[in-house]
C-alpha cells in the first residue's frame, strides 16, 4: 500500500514540476524571444483521458447524494 501511494506520489509531483517547467519554457521562447539550448527534443507530460462518467437514474438514487438547485448552481 506504502508503495502505491509513494509511486502515485512521485507521478503526481512529476506532472507537476513538468508543467512548471514548461511554463517557463514557453515564456522563455514567446514572450523573451529567447531559445534555450539543449532542450529541442524535450518531451511534454501528457495527462490521461479522462472519459465522463454518466449514472443512469437508478444508480443515483442509490447513491443517496442530493443535491440541491442552489448547489446546483454554484456548479455551473
Amino acid at each position: 500500500m506504502k508503495e502505491e501511494v509513494a509511486k502515485q506520489l512521485q507521478r503526481c509531483l512529476y506532472l507537476h514540476i513538468s508543467y512548471y517547467l514548461f511554463n517557463i519554457l514557453f515564456l522563455y521562447r514567446h514572450s523573451i524571444d529567447i531559445e534555450v539550448k539543449g532542450l529541442e527534443k524535450t518531451v511534454r507530460a501528457k495527462r490521461g483521458l479522462k472519459f465522463p462518467v454518466v449514472l443512469t437514474v437508478k444508480e443515483v438514487d442509490m447513491s443517496g447524494v442530493v443535491i440541491s438547485a442552489e448547489t446546483l448552481f454554484k456548479l455551473q
